[in-house]
């Protein structure tokens, strides 16, 4: 099997993401996608809103995607890099070949530790749409993009709103 991994913060997961994973399917004749929330991202400057509620954003989100699913794989208080999750993903799918979806943040793997190692060793499927391509932090400020049941559980929550 071909299984794409699409990693990130997801906060919030929109759309935009979605789309992403079916473009990655279709273009790239995967079986699957495997969403990979980041509990701990290195490369934010900026407080993520807690593992716990993003991933249920994206349980919500996924519910009904069959050919997607989601890990906790990076659940970890500590740093966890995408290097060291493809590793892990190699060893734990010996009989499966793991291709790393990027979208726009293509250009930044060169900041990523072991970018040189992820590029060697493992299949890169990039996807580019910009026509659909929309940014967590502007979905913070458009939540109309949002999938509805992301957004009840949002608003529910009163997250975004500007609150400390």
């Amino acid at each position: 099997m071909r299984i794409g991994i699409i990693g990130g913060t997801f906060d919030p997961v929109h759309e935009g993401h979605i789309r992403l994973a079916y473009e990655a399917i279709k273009e790239g004749n995967l079986d699957s996608v495997m969403f990979i929330p980041a509990a701990n991202p290195p490369h934010k400057d900026r407080r993520v809103t807690d593992f716990e509620i993003r991933y249920k954003m994206l349980q919500l989100a996924l519910d009904g995607h069959h050919d997607m699913g989601l890990s906790r794989l990076e659940d970890y208080e500590g740093y966890i890099y995408t290097i060291d999750t493809l590793n892990y993903l190699k060893k734990e799918y010996t009989d499966d070949q793991i291709v790393l979806v990027v979208g726009s943040d293509w250009d930044t793997i060169k900041s990523w530790k072991g970018y040189e190692e992820i590029v060697e060793n493992f299949e890169i499927l990039t996807i580019d749409r910009p026509d659909t391509d929309i940014s967590s932090t502007e979905i913070r400020h458009v939540v109309d993009n949002v999938n509805p049941e992301v957004l009840k559980y949002i608003m529910k929550r009163e997250l975004y709103c500007g609150k400390a």
